[in-house]
């Protein structure tokens, strides 16, 4: 026995209440993971979640439709609008995710007044995204000189495993590329040594991946590892 069209279209909008919603879920755990692995910065992340939201604003909209001409009875309505509602409320959890978790694909100590990237054999990769704060990097402050500073800094950047100084510019600037971490991916870093008033030295340091190239928090802590070592040359 056919369905009456009546019939079919409650039927429609109760599929589409419930697959609209559930496409809304799964785009919001891919961005999430897009993000995390620093193919999505955080604008397009945050355009990305307020999609997905929409989506599931949508499949309300189709069930406010549905109660308004009577296809959908109240209870049916209710029941459909819970689903529908998941997605608005995981789009609002995973911004605040975003937010409160910045990328770490490039990070550096200083965001006002980022180390540079110089000279033709170190050019940085190509990155748009920018760096984010990270609560475990500090600039590092030392007593020792300017000259002193450099070549400490220098010295330890030589002695890690896998990484290759390429720039020096004594007694300012050093840079060069590291492959370090779970996923041996090839970045790029640059120190900087600037005279601290008072006496003693201010370091800052700068690292980069590659876009797409998942770092999972390696370069923060490779990073502050760095920076903890240089500070030991201090007396």
């Amino acid at each position: 026995m056919p369905l009456r069209p009546i019939v079919k279209i409650r039927i429609a909008l109760g599929v589409s209440a419930l697959v609209l919603p559930a496409l809304a879920l799964i785009a919001i755990i891919v961005g999430v993971i897009l993000f995390r692995f620093d193919v999505l910065d955080l604008h397009t992340g945050q355009t990305w979640l307020a999609l997905a939201a929409a989506v599931g604003g949508l499949a309300l909209g189709v069930l406010a439709v549905g109660r308004g001409l009577k296809w959908i009875a109240w209870r049916w309505m209710l029941l459909l609008a819970l689903p529908a509602l998941a997605p608005v409320a995981g789009a609002g959890l995973a911004a605040h995710y975003l937010n409160t978790h910045p990328s770490t694909a490039e990070v550096t100590t200083d965001l006002v007044d980022p180390p540079a990237f110089g000279g033709t054999e170190a050019a940085p990769f190509p990155w748009a995204q920018g760096a984010g704060p990270h609560p475990s990097v500090r600039s590092l402050t030392t007593p020792l000189p300017p000259a002193e500073a450099y070549a400490a800094a220098l010295e330890v950047a030589q002695q890690q495993p896998g990484w290759t100084v390429i720039h020096e510019q004594p007694p300012e600037t050093l840079q060069g590329t590291a492959v370090f971490g779970r996923f041996r991916y090839q970045r790029v870093w640059t120190v900087r040594v600037r005279p601290e008033l008072g006496g003693g030295s201010l370091i800052d340091m700068r690292l980069r991946s590659r876009p797409g190239e998942p770092d999972l928090g390696d370069n923060a802590r490779a990073v502050q590892r760095y920076l903890d070592q240089v500070a030991n040359k201090s007396p």
